[in-house]
């Protein structure tokens, strides 16, 4: 008879995992030797690492569709290409090491983000690498300088005011000398009166 253990901590796992791992102890999927004794750099073991990539928006945490991302290892060969979806992106059969993920295009709206350095760890547990997008920052558009608005014609009324003035002295130049000439001008005989 089977023990159920309900208590807080370790949960109650099915008797098939249980099985399975207890057959992989001994033998790890066929290859002769358990996940302890394997070496963390053998095909085998690379088999098991897994690595989630998120491409998210940096204020809402979201993952963000329409960026090309690479990774590449070390010595600069590439690992993975993809462009992000609404999904994370997940990496299987990874060698443990020392990675960097590149942003190559931001999706529309976006800066494109500083690489990330990483490593994948010899673990058959699932690592996440997460790259943040911060938007674009949108230009304050000036604010207008208040413009009056010019009523009636643009003709410049200073001009014709100054013409109308030198335009007035002259005519009263005009009419002044014009009344001491009569005044001044010898009379002739033919323009008295005469009384006969």
């Amino acid at each position: 008879m089977r023990v159920y253990n309900f208590s807080a901590g370790p949960a109650v796992l099915p008797e098939e995992v249980l099985k399975e791992a207890a057959d992989e102890m001994l033998d790890y999927r066929g290859c002769g030797m358990s996940v302890m004794e394997m070496s963390h750099r053998s095909k085998v073991f690379d088999d098991i690492i897994k690595v989630k990539i998120s491409k998210v928006d940096i204020t809402t945490n979201e993952e963000l569709p329409g960026a090309e991302l690479v990774i590449k290892d070390k010595d600069g060969t590439e690992i993975d290409r993809w462009v992000s979806t609404n999904e994370p992106h997940y990496v299987e059969k990874m060698p443990a090491g020392d990675y960097t993920l590149t942003e190559i295009i931001a999706p529309s709206g976006y800066k494109v983000a500083e690489s990330i350095d990483f490593t994948v760890l010899p673990t058959d547990e699932m690592q996440t690498v997460v790259m943040k997008d911060a938007r674009e920052d949108t230009p304050t558009p000036p604010t207008p300088l208040l413009t009056i608005p010019k009523t009636g014609d643009n003709s410049p009324l200073g001009l014709l005011l100054a013409i109308a003035g030198i335009s007035l002295a002259g005519l009263a130049v005009l009419v002044h000398k014009s009344a001491r000439r009569k005044d001044i001008a010898p009379r002739d005989d033919d323009d008295e009166d005469t009384e006969d």
